[in-house]
């Protein structure tokens, strides 16, 4: 990878430049063509149908089993939106935009092995049974994009001093096992980075539509190119939960780490929650992928109004990012990462019966050298359980 590589260096590179050439009729080498575009497209389109058919067997066989009239182990729906708007810096850069949609499937126990998909099954043979002997689980299935850009949109040319442009998209599962007061989060994703992710012309429409400027420099984004990950977490409870006058609060630690093309890392922190109902899970935060998906549980919340602040912190050692170091296959842009990055979130949740609304905002440590600006970026979540 090198630092200041712009794409239309490669557009014209292996061209004859003038009709003198053409009449000595000498050949001109022409570079390797890289993968076709189509042929990416296909293969994210069979990873998702891949994952697909493992969400319908497992939905399947969770609707089975909630047609219990004493049912009370709940599924939940829920939409993140992520955007440094929502951080209230009016910023416009660095991670700027994210959508994730997830569902998670009813909380099951290993001993209701009927409950579960053939999927299920295997995870649970190969993975829940060696955490606990009657361990509660369920499986979350999610779909995101996200957007990353430089700081000065108006610019067309590649500033070689700023992060790429890149879009991401993709699709995964994430397998929770919980043991009294610890769960432990097993992820495997897939999709891809590029201009197939629709970077572009989500950023410039939604751009347009509300009347602002739209970003110029797109055409100097990352190329296509597939992603793999594989994530675990670790969460547990630090303290138990106490009660300070009416409202309840806890502890909550995590530490993990993931391995894959897109971004490799070890992290670790920790959260504090107070509230008049804290839910019955592992955190508020983003840190432990508790955006994504619920804590394994066979509790049905409270009636009624409830409310929970939530601040905590996370460091994290970064190996790799694609969206900082670019393409791992082919030349593009890129910038020096920094190593150690620290996070500060904190927010507010707002539960009434099923539904449940958070707010939240996070603070981050320039991620690469010469970065102008310390993020600063929101997120808002909407969920259902049912």
């Amino acid at each position: 990878m090198q630092n200041g590589y712009h794409p239309a260096a490669q557009q014209t590179a292996g061209k004859t430049t003038s009709t003198t050439n053409k009449a000595a009729n000498k050949e001109v080498e022409q570079p390797p063509a890289p993968a076709s575009r189509p042929a990416l497209r296909r293969t994210v389109i069979a990873v998702l149908l891949s994952l697909g058919a493992s969400l319908h067997a497992t939905y399947a066989a969770a609707q089975t089993c909630a047609e219990a009239p004493s049912d009370t182990r709940l599924g939940q729906l829920a939409l993140r939106v992520d955007n440094d708007f929502l951080g209230g810096y009016s910023q416009d850069q660095g991670y700027t935009s994210g959508v994730i949609l997830n569902y998670t499937t009813p909380t099951f126990r290993r001993s209701d092995g009927a409950c579960l998909s053939a999927f299920e099954k295997a995870l649970d043979q190969g993975i829940g049974g060696r955490i606990a002997e009657d361990s509660l689980q369920n499986t979350t299935w999610w779909l995101m994009q996200g957007l990353y850009t430089p700081t000065e949109l108006a610019r067309q040319d590649l500033d070689e001093a700023d992060r790429p442009y890149a879009g991401v998209l993709m699709a995964g599962m994430f397998y929770n096992v919980r043991n009294k007061d610890r769960l432990h989060r097993f992820g495997l994703a897939a999709g891809i980075v590029g201009p197939s992710a629709l970077g572009e012309p989500i950023q410039n429409g939604t751009h347009t539509l509300l009347g602002s400027g739209t970003a110029e420099g797109w055409d100097n984004q990352l190329h296509d190119e597939p992603v793999l990950q594989a994530y675990y977490v670790h969460v547990r409870k630090l303290t138990p939960r106490r009660m300070l006058g009416k409202w309840q609060h806890e502890t909550i630690g995590h530490w993990g780490g993931a391995l894959g093309n897109f971004s490799s890392y070890l992290n670790g922190g920790a959260e504090w929650r107070i509230g008049s109902y804290l839910p019955d899970d592992f955190g508020s935060l983003t840190f432990a992928g508790n955006d994504i998906g619920t804590t394994p549980t066979l509790s049905t919340p409270p009636a009624g109004w409830n409310m929970h602040f939530f601040v905590g912190l996370d460091g994290r050692f970064v190996a790799h990012d694609i969206t900082l170091d670019g393409n791992s296959s082919r030349d593009s842009h890129s910038v020096d990462k920094r190593a150690f990055v620290g996070d500060v979130g904190y927010g507010v949740a707002v539960t009434h019966g099923l539904w449940s609304f958070k707010l939240a905002r996070y603070h981050r440590s320039r991620e690469f050298d010469g970065q102008k600006e310390t993020p600063v970026y929101g997120n808002f979540t909407a969920s259902y359980k049912f």
